[in-house]
């Protein structure tokens, strides 16, 4: 029998949705008031750092409590979801609808991106009608019940409206980028992009998270009026966020570990019934892994290992409060954190005990935490210590 005091839960994780275009994460040109007041009401985690560059991780991770849990890896869900009367799973994305971990869930609902058109309303885009979807569910779940709805549309499918691109731009701006698929470029260097075609993807990229901010409304108002959301857990967070050519890429690529791809939003309402907090620690979402029960060690265990570490194809992050250090085949980069956060000052040659001490962290303890599932290395003292 189902636990009569367990909490339904609510994730939401969308690919491709970096935290740098929300409110709460000190966005001031998009107007995000359904994300703003969610936060308000929830435990915002401020530095949280993707694991992994693969679609579905961040849910993987929670789900699990571990670090980069591999895709075919999933093995503890059936414990985790045993507890929960009714259990569903909505997605976009065939690598997670299909996955091991979509085996788990009892109901599925897949809704595939079919058609690549812009949409002449808000309401007709292909998220809002994932979303709409569920809602229309929700008079039918059976609590407690755990829901979690994933979609990759952000890096496929830009269907808003032009007309709401058009809404962030002053008169001498270039149009907003109109095709309604994602774009996806590698430059020679950053020199070789032009910054008009950049803007014309952030206006078109901001158009897309306002159709995020509708749903997060469409969501919460369903909830509430089936008297929902009071006993529910919502999980708000993201697998990786979306350059716009700030390191050479636009995009997501596995290979950018550099904020704009990493720094994904975290924000948990009815965190040890708390609101409106920062939580200021680096976090990751593996830590969350007691997800289906009380997340109060969470945020305990935060405080107690300040280092995070993401995985790319052929490049590795480690992150601290103080420095993070992108390492790649041929280079290694090191940012001090969080006064550089556009990552634009290297500062490897300047400080190079620090760098020194993170490559160790890299090559001696990265691929232990990512086998083990978690962190729990005494980190040098050098990392935590900020620069003078």
């Amino acid at each position: 029998m189902p636990e009569t005091n367990l909490q339904n839960l609510i994730v939401i994780n969308l690919d491709g949705l970096g935290a740098r275009y929300l409110g709460p994460y000190g966005n001031t040109w998009v107007d995000t008031p359904a994300i703003n007041h969610l936060a308000a009401q929830s435990v915002m985690f401020e530095h949280a750092v993707a694991e992994r560059q693969s679609a579905g991780q961040a849910l993987r991770s929670l789900l699990s409590g571990k670090l980069a849990l591999p895709d075919n890896g999933f093995t503890q869900a059936a414990d985790l979801l045993k507890p929960f009367e009714d259990c569903w799973l909505v997605s976009d994305s065939e690598s997670v609808s299909h996955s091991s971990l979509g085996d788990y869930f009892d109901n599925k609902l897949h809704v595939p991106t079919e058609v690549l058109r812009k949409a002449e309303d808000p309401t007709d885009t292909h998220l809002f009608t994932m979303f709409a979807n569920f809602c229309e569910q929700v008079p039918n779940l059976q609590p407690p019940f755990v829901a979690v709805l994933n979609s990759e549309s952000l890096t496929t499918l830009w269907d808003a409206p032009t007309s709401i691109a058009r809404e962030f731009g002053d008169e001498e701006d270039p149009d907003p980028y109109s095709d309604p698929q994602a774009p996806s470029l590698v430059f020679e260097s950053i020199d070789e992009a032009d910054p008009d075609q950049l803007l014309s993807y952030s206006h078109a990229y901001a158009a897309q998270v306002k159709i995020v901010d509708l749903c997060i409304q469409l969501l919460i108002q369903s909830l509430e009026d089936r008297q929902l959301l009071s006993n529910s857990r919502l999980i708000f967070t993201s697998s990786f966020g979306y350059p716009m050519g700030e390191h050479g890429f636009v995009g997501p690529n596995s290979d950018c570990l550099y904020g704009e791809q990493t720094h994904v939003p975290l924000i948990v309402k009815d965190l040890a019934k708390s609101s409106g907090q920062r939580h200021q620690p680096i976090f990751q979402t593996y830590r969350l892994g007691a997800a289906l029960g009380c997340h109060q060690a969470a945020t305990t265990n935060a405080a107690q290992t300040p280092i995070a570490f993401c995985q790319g194809n052929n490049s590795r992050l480690v992150r601290t409060p103080v420095w993070s250090l992108v390492q790649s085949a041929d280079k290694q980069r090191l940012f001090i954190q969080p006064d550089d956060r556009w990552e634009t000052n290297d500062a490897a040659d300047r400080c190079p005990a620090v760098a020194t001490a993170l490559a160790d962290v890299i090559e001696n303890e990265f691929d232990a935490a990512l086998d083990k599932g978690s962190v729990d290395f005494s980190v040098p003292e050098i990392a935590l210590t900020p620069v003078e």
